[in-house]
């Protein structure tokens, strides 16, 4: 499991009763529990800065370790305005345009291709087999068409002075993204990562078990003995973990990997 910052407390009854909700957030030596990752600045960043380096200044500034993925340390950036927003919120929007998670924890901070299932410290998490007897309920939901079959970006060509379109995946049903991009490779790389997002979106599970304390956010599940089309790996997307009067359970919501 993982470390949380308590978010609300709610007391009743009868019978007495504590409810404390909590999410899993960025850990630092302050009255609130959070680091400076977390409070707004502003600044830019010229065209040119490599995610990795991006990933590399921002950390090193908090007295982190960058962990990132080669894949995505030499992914050319163009010129970033970082205005009155957080660190890492910066990080998870450019992160996002490139189908990546940015993940604090620890003494590191990670940056990976999402579906990778990396810990904190950069190393893989153990993929968790599940088998019928390990669950209390499961559902499986499959659109019967996908939820996209094409996504379109742009970008304004700065010699003609248009915008040029590109385009991931293929089919019918069309996703246009409405940022403009400033350039080819980062609309192109906006609509790949968008495209896998919509694969993703046309089959989903969620599970009911008892506590796992493996089980959170970005591992991979192995479902097998339930038929098709669960059987196969997923990932999850949100975990939540309960402890009341009938025991501690863990509910999943997941997404098959693409």
């Amino acid at each position: 499991m993982r470390l949380f910052i308590a978010d609300e407390i709610e007391a009743g009854g009868p019978p007495d009763e504590l409810m404390i909700r909590a999410v899993s957030s960025i850990h630092g030596e302050t009255s609130s529990g959070l680091t400076a990752l977390t409070e707004q600045r502003s600044r830019s960043w010229p065209d040119g800065t490599t995610f990795g380096t991006l990933v590399e200044t921002i950390a090193t500034e908090h007295g982190l370790e960058p962990a990132v993925a080669p894949s995505l340390a030499g992914a050319v950036l163009p010129h970033l305005d970082q205005v009155d927003e957080a660190d890492i919120n910066l990080l998870t929007r450019v992160a996002r345009d490139r189908d990546a998670i940015v993940k604090p924890g620890g003494s590191r901070l990670v940056l990976a291709k999402r579906g990778a299932s990396l810990t904190v410290s950069g190393q893989p998490m153990p993929v968790i087999a599940v088998r019928p007897r390990d669950v209390s309920t499961w559902r499986v939901r499959k659109a019967l068409r996908p939820a996209v079959g094409r996504v379109v970006a742009s970008y304004r060509d700065t010699g003609a002075g248009e915008p040029v379109e590109v385009t991931a995946g293929e089919g019918d049903r069309v996703r246009r993204l409405r940022q403009r991009f400033p350039d080819e490779a980062s609309a192109q790389a906006a609509a790949e990562a968008e495209w896998r997002r919509g694969q993703r979106e046309g089959i989903q599970l969620s599970v009911e078990m008892p506590g796992n304390p493996d089980a959170v956010a970005e591992a991979r599940l192995r479902l097998s003995g339930f038929g098709a089309p669960a059987d196969t790996d997923w990932l999850i997307i949100r975990a939540t973990h309960t402890v009341d009067g009938g025991g501690y359970r863990t509910d999943l919501s997941c997404e098959r990997l693409v």
